[in-house]
């Protein structure tokens, strides 16, 4: 197990409950999502947040905004899809049984959590009005913004270890800085 020196658990980690207990059946991976922003200058830059010492999950670590998978997000009538490619890619690094509907609502909780998590509108303008009842996706579209599914890629699957209290089944996604509705120069690296 990952830890203090010598190879030996984490004395402050396993307090927070971090790790499973011995003889505790390993917890299911909750469905969840991140969204890597880049922003193409001569060297790529990438925003990343530390997370909170209070956090359970990953306490004073960097990184990239995201979280789990909301019903709202596989049910929110968007339009645009995932281009065909980032779908199939995606489709073949998950479990048959997600649905087409869960791997869009990926997509979305990235930037659902990227907007909660730091304020960001990824998002490009829209005249069309877009409803929803779940207040943050209403903050959301309050920007006249919809969206950019088929600009999202998705680059990676990464799935918390079993010896880890909380597990997450992490689609990582990425998009580039012009899609950043809002003022990204105060936010961004």
């Amino acid at each position: 197990m990952p830890g203090a020196k010598g190879g030996g658990k984490d004395a402050s980690a396993e307090k927070r409950g971090e790790y499973r207990e011995k003889g505790h059946p390993a917890a299911r991976p909750r469905e969840a999502a991140t969204l890597v922003i880049v922003r193409q200058d001569r060297q790529p830059r990438v925003l990343m947040g530390k997370r909170a010492a209070s956090h359970q999950f990953m306490p004073n670590k960097f990184v990239f905004p995201g979280g789990r998978l909301d019903l709202i997000d596989q049910r929110l009538r968007v339009p645009g899809h995932l281009n065909t490619a980032v779908l199939r890619r995606l489709n073949e690094s998950t479990r048959a049984r997600v649905s087409e509907n869960q791997l869009r609502g990926l997509a979305l909780a990235a930037i659902r959590e990227t907007y909660e998590e730091t304020g960001l509108v990824i998002g490009r303008r829209t005249d069309r009005r877009l409803a929803t009842s779940h207040r943050v996706w209403q903050s959301y579209f309050a920007h006249g913004v919809e969206p950019p599914l088929d600009k999202m890629d998705f680059i990676a699957r990464a799935v918390t270890p079993a010896y880890r209290s909380r597990r997450f089944d992490t689609r990582f996604f990425m998009v580039h800085d012009e899609f950043i509705y809002t003022d990204h120069d105060f936010f961004f690296f």
